[in-house]
């Protein structure tokens, strides 16, 4: 597969969330995503799936979350990325930043296959080797501050086509 990765991104759970339900913010990342090629990671179709055991819905919204999350190719967990996961939870917790884990698996992901991650969360700024798409005005003024993009093991970026 030949992937343009100047038009791939991979979006965040709280992007698709909203897009899911159809609120401002989404429409929002709808306009900023456009001619981009979506992706999510694995961990994303699982919080989703989650959100929706944990709140017991019915097999019409479950349906309507499996055709959504269709349309959106699913980036596994592959070799490589539980290594940057495991670095990224120790650096951010030294540096005093933790991070959840999710949200350290999706930058995991997005860092290993040289991809920006589409997010509102601020939480993912500072993450070394993350680059940042977002409509999230704290997020744009703290980029023109400092560029997040650094050298995370740039031996271990995947050139599997994600």
């Amino acid at each position: 597969m030949v992937v343009n990765r100047n038009r791939v991104v991979v979006a965040d759970t709280n992007i698709m969330s909203h897009v899911f339900k159809r609120q401002p913010l989404g429409s929002t990342y709808n306009h900023l995503l456009i001619g981009r090629e979506v992706r999510l990671s694995f961990v994303t179709v699982a919080e989703l799936n989650s959100w929706a055991e944990d709140n017991n819905w019915g097999s019409r919204r479950r349906l309507e979350l499996r055709t959504f999350l269709s349309r959106f190719p699913m980036i596994p967990c592959t070799a490589g990325i539980p290594e940057l996961f495991a670095k990224i939870m120790a650096v951010r917790q030294r540096v005093g930043r933790p991070m959840l884990p999710d949200d350290a698996w999706i930058a995991a992901t997005a860092i290993h296959h040289d991809l920006p991650l589409a997010t509102h969360d601020a939480n993912f700024l500072n993450t070394e080797g993350l680059r940042v798409i977002s409509a999230n005005p704290e997020i744009i003024a703290l980029q023109t501050l400092s560029h997040t993009r650094g050298p995370l093991d740039m031996d271990m970026q995947c050139r599997c086509g994600y």
